[in-house]
């Protein structure tokens, strides 16, 4: 074996050997905790290789290069969020179509992250939910936070599987990737924009159908306004509760005081206006 892998086997033996006296330290004769912490320690891994798996192609496919006439704004880190309508003018019944951009206008790099699914990515304004919201100025004044629509599009057939997983490292894969599609996460150079997908979650189709419960069903002219907030929620008991099975109470605390210190938001975008016709 090369010196190289040796070293790595070594390595990999004594993490195994140390987690192994801390389970046995803090669940002292209890295998079947200890196998439970184990599990979890394992799917969290898993879950953070498909995460930067799913980050790198988000960088390939979403992150648009800086102009080469870019110049930072004399700030470490801010975002330009720019709204963007494929028509300014739509008739009753149809729906706008837009595009999200955001820009990295500062001078530091900007690792963007949503715990969630992204409306950058696909779906609907259900996406984004706790990050990004959509509000109408309406016809007589009136601001509206848009609301997703409740069914939108047609729903894949449901996929019955009947047969067993070929194992249990399957089985661990296909988990951390469903689990890693919900949050979503690029690295934004200075002068560098991540652009929405379109409808079809495609690089080809640039602009996605907006779908509300309601708002600009009647004709007049209506405002469209984003605004991107990521500053982490309070932190709340039931979160520290459940958090507490695999971090400490100071761990906790520090991971909100660093995304409080690193989130980007309030920031809001441009204002659009459209026309709606008979």
């Amino acid at each position: 074996m090369p010196a190289a892998r040796q070293d790595e086997a070594a390595t990999a033996a004594a993490k195994e050997a140390e987690m192994q006296r801390e389970l046995e330290k803090r669940y002292p004769g209890k295998p079947a905790e200890q196998k439970a912490t184990r599990d979890t320690m394992a799917a969290l891994d898993a879950q953070a290789d498909e995460e930067k798996k799913l980050a790198e192609i988000n960088q390939r496919t979403m992150v648009l290069p800086a102009p080469a006439d870019f110049k930072p704004e004399p700030v470490a880190r801010k975002v330009r969020l720019t709204l963007l309508l494929e028509k300014t003018k739509i008739r009753a019944g149809e729906n706008p179509r837009f595009r999200l951009e955001l820009m990295n206008v500062g001078r530091e790099s900007i690792d963007y992250q949503e715990y969630e699914s992204s409306i950058f990515k696909g779906g609907s304004i259900g996406h984004s939910m706790q990050t990004i919201s959509f509000f109408l100025t309406d016809r007589n004044g009136n601001s509206l936070d848009l609301i997703p629509a409740s069914s939108w599009g047609r729903a894949s057939p449901v996929q019955h599987h009947n047969a067993a997983p070929a194992s249990e490292k399957k089985m661990l894969e296909s988990s951390a990737k469903s689990a890693a599609s919900t949050s979503f996460r690029v690295k934004l150079r200075p002068g560098e924009t991540l652009r929405s997908l379109g409808d079809g979650d495609t690089v080809q189709e640039p602009f996605r159908t907006l779908r509300v419960e309601a708002g600009y069903g009647k004709p007049g002219t209506y405002q469209l306004q984003v605004k991107l907030d990521d500053r982490p929620r309070p932190l709340t008991s039931g979160y520290i509760k459940a958090a507490l099975t695999f971090s400490t109470l100071e761990q906790i605390h520090a991971e909100h005081a660093r995304r409080t210190k690193d989130a980007l938001g309030p920031v809001s975008s441009n204002t659009v206006t459209f026309e709606v016709t008979r």
